[in-house]
């Protein structure tokens, strides 16, 4: 028996969706999305490509983290590390605590989120050009 690994067709950031990943964690709607970018494929390269040869691959939602969790996260200072104008618990996001400016913990949560559309090696020739934000969008059901 051989075994084939599935290759990364495309990667999409998910905020690239504006926060509408819900249809994504539907499996009804996911399997469809895959089933039908594999019924294309069967055209397009012209050879029987099975239903398991394009997969979408979505982050945990439980695992995923957003700015607003950031802002939960608190740092306790030992006695008499506490600087000035500081309080204690300080959230992670005040810019006395963390040397990482907003805008890149913001990029950071975006970028990690990302949908990923793998599939045989054969085949990713054809994800790149098929499988676009907006196909996706199409497929899952997102307005």
């Amino acid at each position: 028996m051989k075994r084939h690994l599935h290759k990364r067709g495309r990667s999409i950031p998910g905020y690239r969706f504006k926060g509408s990943l819900t249809g994504f964690y539907d499996d009804v709607r996911r399997k469809n999305a895959e089933k039908e970018l594999c019924s294309q494929a069967r055209r397009s390269v012209q050879r029987q490509v099975e239903d398991w040869e394009i997969l979408i691959d979505v982050p945990d939602a439980k695992r995923t983290i957003e700015t607003t969790q950031l802002k939960r996260i608190l740092v306790h200072y030992r006695e008499g590390e506490l600087p000035r104008r500081q309080r204690n618990p300080s959230p992670f996001t005040d810019k006395f605590v963390s040397i990482l400016p907003r805008s890149i913990l913001q990029s950071f949560v975006k970028n990690v989120r990302r949908i990923r559309v793998i599939c045989s090696e054969d085949l990713v020739d054809f994800v790149r050009v098929t499988a676009t934000n907006k196909r996706l969008k199409e497929l899952i059901g997102i307005n």
